[in-house]
């Protein structure tokens, strides 16, 4: 944070630019399903939000890119009033806070770094995006947008997601896994700061075309509609949350993360207690408004992944690949 700048010079940004590019094949380009997520984020957010495209950027732009702009970027966000500094373990307060003033006591502040609030992304139908990949199964995902972290039907919005998709009494394992529709079937719910989106995602038993995948999430989400949350659906959900949280706390490393987290996003190391309020007052009634106001008859984006071979049926003319690109806690059910 200090003195990274000094150490700086053209043959070491070479190296970590080779390094970033080799981190964007093994994690994206040459990784099953990896490109699956940028396709999603550059379909659901319109061009220039900051989620329309993922982090680890583009090899255009990272060739593009120089020791000057890796500077300015640094001197840019990375000063002391834009971090996060958190110790966990055997210590003493007063030590620490020694210790910190030694290190990072002459580092200057940076530039000043306001809030960002974006509005969420409108669909005004469903978008449909395919590629091919290097894969044995196809995969769909039926993806809607949703809430950033810290939104007050974000835990509503998780309790949607455990229903759908929570374990083998969920409606997506009935519906897809059970009787062999599906070798997987999952839900999630993911909060990021400027937005959030829910997902289904599905894998296909051989034989089975990924059009009749989604007539069958479709009906899913019908079905959910008749059938209304029940007070197992909420206990359960509620007991599954909780134990997940206090597994995140076990460790020395969960219980600096996670204050951690809380301080950069909310200002708060103890929004935790926020969370918990927030979960023990959902109601039924709570968890059916959330999936009424983002996902019934809400348009998503759907996207299609197809193995190379050919092998497979061909989706429907429906799910034809998409060039537009903007107007961008898991839970899964799997075979015993």
């Amino acid at each position: 944070m200090g003195f990274l700048l000094d150490a700086v010079s053209q043959k070491k940004f070479e190296i970590q630019r080779s390094t970033v590019k080799n981190e964007r094949g093994q994690n994206y380009d040459n990784r099953p399903y990896g490109l699956a997520s940028e396709y999603v984020s550059k379909t659901l957010y319109p061009y220039g939000h900051p989620y329309s495209w993922l982090t680890i950027g583009y090899l255009e732009d990272l060739d593009r890119s120089n020791v000057e702009d890796l500077k300015n970027f640094f001197l840019r966000w990375y000063g002391p009033n834009n971090a996060t500094l958190t110790v966990g373990g055997d210590v003493q307060p007063a030590q620490v806070v020694k210790l910190v003033e030694k290190y990072f006591g002459t580092i200057k502040r940076g530039p000043a770094v306001a809030k960002t609030k974006l509005p969420a992304p409108v669909l005004a139908t469903d978008r449909y995006v395919s590629y091919t990949d290097n894969v044995r199964f196809p995969m769909m995902q039926v993806v809607f947008p949703t809430v950033p972290n810290g939104h007050p039907d974000a835990v509503a919005l998780d309790a949607v997601s455990q229903i759908l998709g929570g374990g083998k009494t969920s409606l997506l394992y009935k519906n897809l896994v059970k009787n062999q529709k599906a070798v997987q079937a999952s839900s999630y719910q993911y909060n990021s700061e400027l937005g959030g989106q829910l997902a289904i995602v599905a894998l296909p038993f051989p034989g089975k075309g990924l059009d009749s995948l989604e007539t069958i999430v479709r009906n899913t989400l019908t079905e959910f509609e008749k059938r209304g949350v029940t007070d197992e659906d909420l206990q359960r959900f509620k007991a599954q949350t909780e134990a997940q949280v206090v597994n995140s706390l076990a460790s020395v490393s969960g219980k600096v993360s996670q204050p951690a987290a809380y301080q950069t996003y909310f200002n708060n190391p103890n929004y935790l207690t926020v969370e918990t309020k927030e979960l023990k007052a959902l109601t039924k009634a709570d968890v059916q408004r959330a999936y009424d106001k983002y996902i019934k008859g809400k348009h998503a984006v759907i996207l299609s992944v197809l193995p190379k071979t050919g092998v497979w049926p061909r989706p429907s003319p429906t799910t034809t690949p998409s060039t537009n690109r903007g107007t961008r806690r898991p839970t899964t059910a799997t075979p015993a």
